[in-house]
C-alpha cells in the first residue's frame, strides 16, 4: 500500500485553536504494567457485553476512581471523565485508508459519580463511541470539518468550567489490533512494545505479543497506586507485572 501525504486536501488548514485538557502535571506518579488474561474478560464480556478494550479500560476505571476515593475523600463527589481516543479512518471512507497522519479523536466519556459499576461505565462507552461515528466522526473532513472540531473543542471546555472542578479526567488509548509487532525498521522485529507516561490518570493497552491477554500501562500518582495495583477486583482479571520473558523491549 503507497502511503498518501494528502492530509491537507481531507482537512484544509484553518485559523488555530488551544487545545488543551488543562490537566496538570504531577511529580510524584508511578507507572505500573498490568496484563488482563482474555479468557477472564471473555467470560465478563458473556455477562455485560462491550468489547475486550472496553471491558479493560472499565476495570481500571472503576479501580482507578475508588483509588481515588480512598486517597483523596473530596473526589468521592466528582463527576468523572474518560477521555478516550477513537479511530475516525473507518468513517471518513476510502479516502484515509492510505493517508498518512494520527487519524484519531478524544472522545469525552461522562460518568457520573453513581455510576461505578462495570456495566454502567461499559454501557456509557459504547453508547457514547456508537453516537459520536453516527453524528460527528463522518464530519471531519473537508470545509466544515474545522468547524465540527472546534464546536467539540467548545463542548468540552464548556464542560469543564460547568463542573466548577469538581471531575476527575482519566486518558486512554488503545493500540490493541494495530500490527505494532509487525513493525520493522531495518533491524528485526520488537521483542517487546512498551509505553510509559508522564501525566498522571493514563492507560495505554497493548495486545501481548502472543495475542493471549492485553498489557495495560497504568499511570497515577503514588498514592492512588498503592490502592489500585491491590485492589482485589481488578486483580482477579489481571496480574501485575508477570514476567515477559524477554531480554530486550522497545519503547513506543
Amino acid at each position: 500500500m503507497v502511503p498518501q501525504f494528502n492530509g491537507a486536501s481531507l482537512l484544509p488548514a484553518k485559523d488555530s485553536f488551544v487545545n488543551n485538557l488543562g490537566l496538570p502535571k504531577f511529580q510524584s506518579l508511578t507507572t505500573r504494567r498490568f496484563v488482563f488474561d482474555v479468557t477472564k474478560i471473555a467470560t465478563l464480556k458473556a455477562k455485560i457485553g462491550g468489547t475486550n478494550v472496553q471491558l479493560v479500560s472499565a476495570i481500571i476505571l472503576k479501580s482507578a476512581r475508588a483509588a481515588s476515593y480512598q486517597s483523596k475523600q473530596e473526589t468521592s463527589s466528582s463527576t468523572a471523565v474518560l477521555s478516550q481516543m477513537v479511530n475516525v479512518r473507518r468513517s471518513m471512507g476510502s479516502l484515509v485508508e492510505n493517508a498518512m497522519g494520527n487519524w484519531f479523536w478524544p472522545l469525552q466519556v461522562i460518568f457520573k459519580p453513581n455510576e461505578t459499576e462495570l456495566h454502567e461505565l461499559v454501557a456509557n462507552m459504547r453508547r457514547e463511541i456508537a453516537n459520536f461515528y453516527k453524528e460527528k466522526a463522518g464530519k471531519f473532513k473537508g470545509e466544515d470539518g474545522f468547524l465540527v472540531m472546534s464546536e467539540s473543542f467548545r463542548e468540552r471546555g464548556e464542560l469543564y468550567r460547568n463542573t466548577k472542578g469538581r471531575i476527575s479526567v482519566y486518558r486512554a488509548t488503545s493500540l490493541c489490533k494495530l500490527p505494532v509487532y509487525e513493525i520493522d525498521f531495518g533491524w528485526g522485529k520488537p521483542t517487546w512494545v512498551t509505553s510509559q507516561s508522564n501525566q498522571k490518570n493514563i492507560f495505554v493497552l497493548i495486545d501481548t505479543k502472543r495475542g493471549d491477554g492485553i498489557e495495560a500501562w497504568v499511570t497515577l500518582d503514588e498514592e492512588e497506586m498503592a490502592i489500585f495495583e491491590s485492589d482485589e477486583e481488578l486483580l482477579s482479571f489481571t496480574s501485575l507485572n508477570p514476567s515477559a520473558s524477554v531480554n530486550r523491549h522497545s519503547r513506543m
